[in-house]
């Protein structure tokens, strides 16, 4: 139980808002109208500046830290199967959600070729989840 803590909490902060710097302003075009104008306000707040700019600045950064995040995933998974070695587990999934998340609102999650064990992981639990 406190691994699958340790994974969110390290998804939360990590993870997720490393796919947030690379989605804010894409995430717009997947809202329904009425929602737009209160997105971008409230996270023109958050963020200090437009979400345009807040994603064009993260792309811009020789900063990755979404590289960095799939990095941390696949040397977990060039050791065993599964984030946790015991099988599919809840971390697994917390993960994978939040992967499919950034699939789902941009491009600009695709996980880099070179994180070979992550991509076949993802692909499976996918399968596994369809």
């Amino acid at each position: 139980l406190d691994a699958i803590r340790l994974i969110n909490h390290w998804s939360d902060h990590f993870l997720n808002y490393s796919i947030l710097e690379r989605v804010a302003f894409d995430i717009i075009e997947c809202l329904h109208d009425e929602d737009k104008k209160y997105f971008v306000e409230s996270r023109t707040k958050r963020f200090g500046m437009h979400p345009k700019q807040f994603q064009e600045l993260a792309m811009s950064s020789t900063k990755n830290e979404f590289d960095k995040c799939c990095n941390f995933l696949n040397n977990i998974l060039l050791k065993q199967e599964f984030i946790l070695e015991e099988g599919i587990s809840y971390a697994d999934m917390i993960i994978l959600g939040s992967l499919t998340w950034g699939d789902k609102v941009s491009k600009n999650t695709k996980i880099n070729d070179k994180f070979v064990k992550l991509i076949e992981w993802k692909e499976k639990l996918s399968d596994l989840c369809a």
